[in-house]
């Protein structure tokens, strides 16, 4: 789809060495969902939480861009996202959860995990919110081991 004409306004403030990807826009029932779609290799698809948005994986895909097709979606809500989940429910899933998460607590991991019957699930007991940003090693490692698994 064709970037918005004001993406370049939108984004004028963003480090490009920071966040030096492409922007992409897929329309959904209308509206525009932002990704970026970065590498070549087997794909991971990267979901954020909230409030976030891909940027949040940036250090992650730098690293694993050489070697796998990394896509990162932006939210446009929650509610699109999930009304679709039941198509995937049976893919293979990784849940990688910060324990010391003050916002979203463990019951709602074992919520979102309940849902998919192909899930492993990492916990990153000294992590927060935002396991990319804090820990990014330890995700690596986690898909990585996933990855290696699942061949």
């Amino acid at each position: 789809m064709a970037i918005p004409e004001d993406i370049d306004a939108k984004f004028r403030w963003l480090d490009k060495t920071e966040y030096p990807f492409t922007s992409n826009f897929y329309n959904l029932n209308g509206h525009n969902l932002h990704y970026i779609d970065e590498g070549h290799g087997e794909t991971i698809l990267f979901v954020h939480g909230t409030p976030s948005w891909s940027f949040d994986f940036r250090n992650v895909i730098k690293i694993l861009k050489s070697s796998f097709r990394c896509i990162a979606i932006d939210h446009i809500g929650f509610g699109e996202l999930w009304a679709r989940r039941q198509s995937i429910a049976d893919k293979p899933a990784l849940f990688i959860w910060g324990m010391k998460d003050p916002i979203i607590k463990k019951h709602y991991l074992e919520k979102f995990v309940s849902g998919f019957t192909n899930s492993t699930t990492v916990e990153l007991e000294t992590c927060g919110h935002f396991p990319q940003e804090e820990q990014p090693e330890e995700v690596m490692k986690a898909i990585s081991n996933l990855h290696c698994s699942s061949r």
